[in-house]
């Protein structure tokens, strides 16, 4: 899959087809157990997020979903663009660390990490990055 392209400007608001097309992609992220359905949940979240650049569910199922997959830099590209939530779930926070640090950026992963622990449920996996 090629890198996303820059976000578009100027669409910031989804419509009710978008909404509906986003829980559907959840609904379906649920279920995904294999790679390749990751993948091919990707190539269809992605055209969306592009057209809403703003809209942080989008942005953050699609980074989700790539963190999954294990796509590192599409993970940064798309948490990053999410941006600061107060009500954003900490396991997102650590999926941007996680993937910065698996993109060679250890201060950034480091940096992203560090005030999202006293949130996060910590684990044996979490405590090993």
């Amino acid at each position: 899959m090629p890198p996303p392209a820059p976000a578009s400007p100027g669409v910031t608001t989804p419509v009710p087809a978008d909404v509906e097309a986003l829980q559907a992609y959840r609904a379906a992220f649920r279920a995904a157990t294999r790679i390749g359905e990751l993948e091919g949940l990707l190539r269809q979240v992605v055209p969306l997020a592009e057209r809403l650049p703003s809209y942080g569910p989008a942005q953050e199922l699609a980074g989700e979903v790539a963190y999954r997959a294990s796509r590192w830099q599409d993970a940064v590209t798309y948490l990053e663009r999410a941006g600061p939530s107060p009500d954003r779930r900490p396991e997102l926070v650590f999926y941007l660390a996680v993937s910065r640090f698996e993109s060679g950026d250890v201060a950034g992963a480091r940096d992203t990490l560090r005030p999202a622990l006293a949130r996060l449920a910590r684990s044996p996996f979490v405590d090993g990055y």
